[in-house]
């Protein structure tokens, strides 16, 4: 896990220390322009997160004993991962995020929580792990580098892969902005179709995917289907 050091480069600043006046002055100007407050996904998603780790746990094998949480958000995952035995490793572009995650979960052992801003290239610099969490993450690939490159950031991540990958796609084209596949909205063939296709063309030899089922999810798109990649 040496190789973890190298992500240290991708890591924002962070400032440590905030003067008191400076937050209060930032929450008043945050009041005046109507500046809403962004609300972790985590938060509005309990049900559908803790549904999310009965399927992984259920799908979990001995010789499981790293995980990768991509876009961990709150580290509820991440968190549940380190208690059930495995060295856990959470990342997320948001900072403030991640230095909350840091605080929140600092005494937990095997837990740690990383800020790195993946894309095509700095994928390539992952470590290998036993499991992948890709939750909720592919489609903001989609929307940000393109539908291609999104797929090769997949094969990517499979390839970093010793045992289990578990993917999670968004169920709309709306959430893959300008980059949308060819899916239907929420509909279920549509959608299991595409992605075993999808995943079918950018496994690594001795892969196979399957179907695990579907977790709830918030707003107009009342359920995400989760699949399970595995050696």
């Amino acid at each position: 896990m040496k190789k973890l050091n190298a992500f240290s480069k991708w890591q924002s600043p962070v400032f440590e220390e905030k003067k008191p006046l400076f937050k209060r002055i930032k929450k008043k100007a945050k009041q005046i322009l109507g500046v809403k407050r962004r609300i972790p996904y985590q938060t509005e998603r309990n049900e559908g997160t803790d549904k999310r780790w009965e399927i992984i746990s259920d799908n979990l094998k001995p010789g499981d004993r790293s995980i990768l949480d991509l876009g961990c958000n709150l580290g509820v995952l991440t968190h549940r991962a380190a208690e059930s035995g495995l060295l856990a490793i959470g990342i997320d572009v948001d900072n403030s995020i991640i230095q909350k995650d840091r605080s929140r979960y600092r005494k937990i052992p095997n837990l740690s929580f990383l800020c790195i801003d993946l894309n095509p290239d700095t994928i390539k610099f992952l470590p290998e792990f036993d499991v992948i969490l890709c939750l909720s993450v592919h489609h903001y690939w989609a929307r940000y580098y393109g539908l291609d490159k999104s797929w090769e950031m997949m094969a990517t991540l499979l390839s970093k892969t010793r045992n289990r990958l578990f993917f999670e796609p968004a169920g709309q084209k709306k959430k893959y902005g300008q980059n949308a596949p060819d899916i239907i909205d929420l509909d279920r063939n549509s959608l299991i179709q595409y992605s075993t296709r999808c995943l079918n063309a950018v496994v690594t030899k001795g892969q196979s995917v399957r179907h695990l089922g579907e977790t709830p999810c918030i707003g107009r798109e009342p359920f995400r289907l989760i699949f399970l990649v595995e050696r």
